[in-house]
């Protein structure tokens, strides 16, 4: 029968958990001073360029604002081109519409009522019977 090796006691868990910790600390702490280290050089090297970019004529701020500005209108003037658009689709639209309502209105005055119901709409030979009795009375 297998024997089962006891647990081990808390105080040497504690101990591995403040070991882990001292060291972790330590590494953060020579992190901390490794960036504070290189955010003073950044700012002692870079810093001035920066500065005289910000401040002289034109401003990187104006050039920034100056790009959201263009890019807003071409936002509004793509939303216009596709208003007009649908302006001019809507108007086709209806212009077709037009010429099928007109060209009815104008075959029922043209021929008569009697010869309008006449017409089977279903009809394929209909449109070409109209066409051969047109073509005859010329």
């Amino acid at each position: 029968m297998p024997t089962s090796t006891p647990p081990p006691p808390l105080s040497s868990l504690m101990n591995d958990i403040l070991t882990y910790t001292s060291i972790a600390a330590s590494y953060i702490h020579t992190l901390t001073l490794h960036i504070r280290v290189l955010l003073a050089h950044i700012h002692r090297v870079a810093a001035p360029p920066l500065k005289s970019l910000l401040t002289s004529d034109p401003d990187l701020l104006s050039v920034a604002l100056l790009l959201v500005i263009l890019w807003l209108s071409l936002l509004v003037l793509n939303q216009a081109a596709r208003m007009a658009y649908g302006v001019v689709a809507l108007a086709m639209k209806l212009a077709v519409l037009a010429a099928c309502v007109g060209s009815v209105v104008w075959f029922v005055f043209s021929h008569g009522d009697t010869t309008a119901q006449n017409v089977s709409t279903w009809d394929i030979a209909g449109p070409a019977r109209l066409i051969r009795d047109y073509l005859k009375n010329l």
